[in-house]
């Protein structure tokens, strides 16, 4: 689901998010809602609004809400926290997913490379991971292995693990 996703997110044209003002019964608007519809048509974010709406399962909007909520307490509106996350999974998402194995019903591994460090940001991959119920157990960063202690839905404490770090960069060597 997460993968589908970003593939859409990364291929979705930018004219479909747009309204299509031809449709438009311009006759029947009132001059208040013609510049409410011309302003949202002026307004470059709309299109990463309407993608954020369309494209994301609710369940993962509503996590990530929630998350916002838990984080920014003192913010009511996400509209910006939207378009920065879409962004950042359109453009910043420097991710490739390479293989999902699946160790039992529960549990699996992802195998993933990045275009560049910190690819978005490590903190903000992990939240989209646990927003599509694909809750991070361990993660090599580029640097370090990490086994993550999670506090709750959404605090997680990074904890290094040399030993497993050495392991893993040892595979490399073979």
């Amino acid at each position: 689901m997460l993968y589908e996703a970003l593939v859409k997110v990364r291929t979705l044209e930018q004219t479909q998010t747009k309204s299509d003002l031809s449709s438009i019964n311009w006759d029947a608007l009132d001059q208040n809602d013609m510049d409410a519809l011309l302003d949202d048509f002026m307004d470059e974010d709309v299109p990463l609004r309407n993608k954020y709406t369309a494209l994301l399962p609710s369940y993962v909007q509503t996590f990530i809400e929630k998350q916002w909520q838990h984080e920014y307490q003192d913010i009511t509106d996400f509209d910006e926290q939207k378009i920065n996350l879409y962004s950042y999974l359109e453009t910043d998402f420097e991710v490739e997913f390479k293989e999902l194995q699946k160790i039992n019903t529960f549990k699996g591994i992802i195998t993933f490379e990045t275009g560049n460090f910190p690819f978005g940001g490590l903190d903000r991959f992990i939240m989209v991971l646990q927003a599509y119920k694909l809750v991070p157990e361990q993660c090599y960063n580029g640097f370090t292995v990490f086994k993550f202690h999670w506090k709750s839905a959404y605090e997680f404490e990074a904890i290094e693990l040399p030993e497993e770090t050495a392991e893993y960069l040892k595979s490399f060597k073979k």
